[in-house]
């Protein structure tokens, strides 16, 4: 979102120096990789599927430097993280009526065109899950948990997922979004609290909710381990399931509409600013706290002013005009 790190990170391509430790990077290089053989190799057992995946990576010619003795006790308490990972995955196929159909799908899509130019989206997706028309796009993370979803959105921080919705709308042809999700890789292992397993934002219907878990039941006191749910207990039956009104992760239909065109809106002005040569810092408030190029563009000594966000962001906002800055 601020012009000058998207200056820094992709154009100079400025990296920190790779040091012979694991790094945070490393480990989820590794816990994709293991969540893709899974799918790629069904047949393998967990134990395999781990230690392919694990040894794959830092056996690499480019990689070889993580081959110290060093990392070797780190490896083995990441080889817990990475069965957990399987364990997360098997969870959401045992109660989901979607089916997963790749495995970090990459596509290409031309759907920008800014001052007559025409701009490919080039993405990759960590997991792509169908059932009937509805598609399920599930992007791995393993920093913290997300939160926020609208207002990471609504200020362009946090477009990926809505993006990689609609190129999928428009390259799938005849299907609709039922959820995009974030699956926490690592939550457990930080913060000693489980949570949902997935955490996104996904169709309001009773049919698509009871696809995502089926077992969102009386019987089970409507409660999900696989995605974020508050049910409105006493208005709901077994045919019908209604959320309590203050939940915002379920969307209608037109409001997914709503949030898959605006991250194309907000997408399509900062390539305008990219292509205008726009490296300025504008930052959001509180952001330069742990930016890693806060020393090249020296945003506290030349006092510039930080922007400020709406106290409120939800599925409520009306997500049809880009904010300023």
């Amino acid at each position: 979102t601020c012009p000058f790190v998207h200056y820094v990170r992709y154009m100079l391509r400025l990296r920190e120096d790779q040091q012979s430790q694991l790094q945070a990077f490393d480990i989820g290089n590794i816990l994709h990789l293991v969540a893709e053989n899974r799918y790629l190799h069904p047949d393998w057992t967990d134990q395999k599927v781990v230690e392919f995946s694990i040894n794959n990576y830092i056996e690499s010619e480019s990689n070889n430097r993580l081959l110290t003795e060093k990392n070797s006790v780190i490896i083995n308490k990441l080889k817990n993280e990475a069965k957990n990972v399987i364990k997360k995955c098997k969870k959401i196929d045992s109660v989901s009526k979607y089916k997963q159909i790749n495995a970090e799908y990459q596509f290409v899509w031309p759907g920008f065109t800014v001052n007559n130019k025409s701009i490919n989206l080039v993405g990759k997706i960590d997991r792509l899950d169908r059932y009937n028309d509805d598609i399920r796009i599930i992007d791995f993370k393993t920093g913290k948990r997300p939160s926020g979803y609208f207002k990471e959105l609504y200020y362009g921080r946090k477009v990926q997922l809505f993006l990689y919705g609609r190129a999928m709308l428009n390259q799938l042809k005849n299907v609709k979004i039922g959820g995009l999700f974030y699956m926490p890789l690592r939550s457990e292992y930080i913060t000693g609290k489980a949570g949902s397993v997935l955490e996104g934002v996904y169709e309001y219907s009773t049919s698509n909710m009871l696809a995502l878990d089926d077992s969102i039941t009386p019987e089970n006191k409507y409660k999900s381990d696989v995605i974020s749910i508050n049910v409105a207990a006493k208005k709901s039956s077994a045919d019908e399931i209604v959320l309590d009104n203050r939940w915002r992760k379920a969307v209608y239909p037109d409001e997914m509409s709503k949030l898959l065109d605006y991250s194309y809106q907000v997408s399509s002005q900062a390539i305008k600013e990219i292509l205008a040569g726009n490296i300025s810092p504008s930052p959001m408030e509180n952001s330069c706290d742990h930016c890693a190029y806060k020393a090249l563009c020296r945003h506290a000594s030349r006092a510039i002013s930080s922007r400020k966000e709406a106290e409120s962001v939800d599925a409520t906002t009306n997500f049809e005009e880009v904010p300023n800055g």
